[in-house]
């Protein structure tokens, strides 16, 4: 239910794409709690796909392309810190919503830069973008 809950309000500030990228100076995923405020949750979610993104940028050729498959792992990471610490937490939850609402233009913004990335990689030179790819996908589990 705690995936649903948090898949469908990403999904939600997801709809509005516009904007620029993150802020530099918040908390990344892996330092999140249980006692982390909503707030905080959707700053280091922002940290984290910002992290993916920049990660991406920086492929050109197969050591980058490693370097950047560690640090999305490292984003994944993050990630799935974050859903443990919402999980359990109905007003946590809402809260986070909320943050992550106020944060769509962020949100979305990385992850366009993701996208046009992914897909300009797919194009390019699909062999990076399978060294990079199984990361990608681990974002979602």
């Amino acid at each position: 239910m705690t995936r649903t809950f948090l898949a469908a309000a990403l999904f939600a500030a997801t709809l509005s794409l516009s904007g620029c990228g993150g802020q530099t100076g918040e908390t990344d995923g892996q330092s999140i709690t249980r006692a982390s405020s909503g707030k905080d949750m959707a700053s280091a979610y922002v940290k984290e796909m910002t992290r993916v993104a920049d990660a991406l940028d920086g492929v050109t050729d197969e050591a980058s392309a490693r370097a950047a498959a560690a640090e999305i792992r490292t984003a994944a990471l993050g990630m799935k810190n974050l859903t443990e610490a919402l999980e359990g937490s109905g007003m946590k939850q809402v809260e986070a919503a909320a943050a992550l609402s106020a944060r769509a233009q962020d949100i979305g913004a990385a992850q366009m830069r993701i996208m046009a990335r992914m897909n300009e990689l797919q194009q390019n030179n699909p062999e990076l973008a399978g060294l990079v790819g199984e990361e990608i996908d681990r974002l979602s589990d």
